[in-house]
């Protein structure tokens, strides 16, 4: 860390930047020697890339002829599972329809022999009623005789009731009476029979009514089965010239499919060994420009890796032999280097360590001091700038620079080294700074000078960790300014101080 301005370090940076710039060089070289060898190697492994990449389309190739032909011969088989299921649904179906045709049939002969049965039953109702008409009348009949027969009695007996009158008549009248009873109560349950008959007759007109109405429809039931018979006997008739023509046409389709077959199979047989002979004779080809490939790119690979080889073995000749030359000139350089730097620590020893300096705040323009006037007490001597401005007998300084690169700031006039003192505190933010009376170096004495530029420095406290600066705050008096460290450990205006060489 520079801490004041040297004569000589313009010329060892210049020396240490050439030294950097040529070590720069040689990494140049070094990264860009790498560089080309991993192109060299990404080219190479590009080339094997391209080489399995051509090995895998042959691979492809043969796979899909492969598959290629698994199809043909899946086709085929398709082709012969969908001739046998045709054949075999229009089977299905023949037999579904004479099945059908076998059903309708019998339902038309059950509705035959219905007919048939309400035809006798209809004929042998209307004998009944004939019959039960013929009883009505009968009887009707025996009622009107038995009537007359009545009347005509009546008649003889008024006329000769007078003189006829015996027990016999009247026996005869009660036979008739009762007889009559008879009959009336018999007449009655004619009647009731012949009311019950005509509700009878009623519900059988009723009925045969319906049986007509039912037999009409039976009738016309009769003639639409009888179209439909010989309608689907025509169907039946057409579907069977049908069946003929099918079985002919699904023999001849047969034997053409067959046909086909045959033909389609030896087609595709030597389509197959038309196909793998292609696929061989091409696959022969591929392996041979493969392997023809290969050795090119074996070769081409080879002589890469040879020419990477050599010009990586002259590269690193070159740069051994760089590096040797580099290292000669560098060994020669450091050693006049270093002769240099031993003569400029000489100078800067004696540069520093043998000279005298005043110390100038920049911003108060006034030179530091220790003053002869009114120590603070018998160890501590009172330090201020002189405000009046010029130069004083007690603004003389020497620095003194330890191993640590700090520096020991003392008084040629007293004899004291300057410090910022842990005793008495001026206030929280400034702290006294001291000329230690009894002459020797404390710790509470050693300071940093911080290079600014343009020759200034800020001077800081490495035991306090604060700056040195020349208080704005309660001037001592009209000549005398106070000097403080400025506790809170920043820097400020007022620590800007400039190092004049005198002596």
């Amino acid at each position: 860390m520079t801490t004041i301005q040297r004569p000589y370090s313009l010329y060892q940076k210049q020396e240490i930047q050439q030294a950097i710039s040529a070590y720069d060089v040689i990494q140049q070289m070094e990264k860009s020697l790498k560089t080309e060898s991993k192109l060299e190697t990404e080219e190479v492994t590009i080339t094997q890339n391209s080489i399995k990449d051509s090995a895998a389309d042959v691979r492809l190739n043969y796979v899909s002829l492969e598959t290629m032909r698994d199809e043909l011969r899946d086709e085929i088989l398709s082709i012969e599972r969908a001739i046998m299921q045709r054949h075999n649904q229009q089977a299905q179906k023949l037999a579904a329809k004479e099945e059908a045709q076998q059903k309708q049939r019998a339902e038309l002969y059950q509705q035959l022999e219905a007919l048939k049965t309400s035809q006798s039953s209809k004929e042998k109702f209307q004998e009944s009623t004939r019959a039960h008409q013929e009883k009505t009348s009968r009887l009707q009949q025996e009622i009107e005789q038995l009537k007359s027969q009545r009347t005509n009695q009546q008649i003889p007996s008024i006329a000769t009731q007078e003189r006829e009158v015996t027990q016999a008549s009247i026996a005869d009248l009660s036979r008739q009476e009762t007889k009559i009873t008879q009959l009336q109560s018999k007449i009655f349950q004619l009647k009731t029979m012949k009311a019950r008959q005509l509700n009878t007759n009623e519900v059988l007109v009723h009925q045969l009514t319906a049986l007509q109405e039912t037999h009409q429809s039976l009738q016309v039931k009769q003639r639409y089965c009888a179209a439909q018979t010989a309608l689907y006997t025509n169907k039946m008739r057409q579907k069977e010239a049908q069946r003929d023509e099918t079985r002919a046409d699904y023999q001849e389709i047969q034997t053409n499919a067959n046909d086909l077959i045959s033909a389609k199979r030896g087609y595709l047989e030597e389509i197959a060994n038309e196909i793998d002979q292609y696929a061989t004779a091409q696959l022969d080809e591929i392996k041979e420009n493969f392997r023809q490939q290969l050795i090119t790119n074996q070769q081409r690979l080879d002589e890469s890796l040879a020419n990477v080889r050599s010009s990586n073995a002259r590269a690193l000749e070159n740069l051994e032999e760089k590096r040797r030359n580099y290292y000669e000139q560098v060994k020669a350089s450091r050693q006049t280097q270093l002769k240099q730097v031993e003569e400029i620590l000489d100078d800067y020893w004696r540069y520093v360590n043998e000279g005298t300096f005043r110390i100038f705040n920049t911003k108060q323009q006034e030179y530091l001091y220790a003053a002869d006037y009114e120590p603070f007490d018998d160890d501590r001597r009172r330090v201020f700038t002189w405000r009046p401005g010029n130069p004083v007998n007690q603004g003389d300084w020497k620095l003194e620079q330890s191993s640590s690169g700090t520096f020991c700031i003392l008084n040629k006039k007293q004899g004291e080294y300057l410090y910022a003192a842990d005793y008495k505190p001026f206030d929280d933010d400034r702290r006294q700074v001291f000329t230690w009376r009894p002459g020797n170096s404390v710790n509470q004495g050693d300071w940093k000078l911080i290079p600014l530029g343009n020759n200034e420095y800020r001077i800081f406290n490495t035991y306090q960790r604060e700056y040195l600066y020349a208080g704005d705050y309660k001037p001592f008096d009209d000549d005398r300014r106070r000097v403080f460290t400025w506790r809170p450990g920043n820097p400020i205006i007022q620590g800007d101080w400039k190092i004049i060489k005198i002596a």
